[in-house]
């Protein structure tokens, strides 16, 4: 899939590489679910800094997460997405590394879902890196560069570095990947998939 990284594609990828089960088992999943990984975006109040601190003693590896209870609020009233997710299966781990290889760049993956129609998981906005969105499940309206496309299962766009572009569900559920490709030259991190 080499791509001319100065101009934005549309296409289609073979299967789907991330599920709704495949989410319900991260969202469980304590360690996954902290302050540092997982985020809402509330545009009411787009400063609105998200807190909490658990009333009880707690593990020390547990004051950064999220408790169930929050995060149920969060999905069911905003657009949430998760950073830091390259390895969390290992169709993604080798997505990142198909990536990695073609551009020479380090690759990551966002998660990004939500359960209500319209909801926009940024404003308008530009990256200085380049993004590969890819739809998993549900339809998205993709606006790039003042272009908008309707995207559904398994499509994706590429989005060159500095280019202005936004996301919208118009389906009640959906779930995105968004593949980033840092600046730099080489890998994110070895992509060896442990198996045991």
């Amino acid at each position: 899939m080499q791509l001319n990284t100065n101009k934005i594609h549309y296409g289609k990828i073979d299967e789907v590489l991330f599920s709704f089960k495949d989410l319900e088992k991260l969202i469980k999943f304590k360690p996954s679910t902290t302050t540092k990984n997982f985020k809402a975006t509330f545009f009411d109040n787009p400063s609105e800094e998200l807190s909490f601190n658990w009333p009880i003693p707690v593990w020390s590896s547990d004051k950064d997460s999220w408790p169930i209870k929050e995060i149920k609020k969060f999905i069911n009233s905003s657009a949430c997405h998760y950073k830091d997710c390259s390895r969390v299966n290992k169709k993604i781990n080798l997505f990142c590394k198909k990536l990695e290889e073609i551009y020479n760049k380090p690759v990551d993956c966002h998660i990004y879902f939500s359960l209500n129609k319209k909801l926009e998981s940024f404003k308008y906005h530009n990256d200085d890196y380049m993004t590969f969105i890819i739809v998993q499940e549900g339809t998205l309206k993709v606006t790039v560069d003042n272009n908008t496309k309707i995207l559904k299962e398994k499509e994706f766009v590429f989005i060159p570095k500095n280019i202005n572009h936004k996301v919208e569900s118009l389906s009640e559920k959906r779930l995105s990947l968004s593949f980033v490709l840092y600046e730099g030259d080489g890998k994110f991190e070895e992509r060896d998939w442990i198996t045991i």
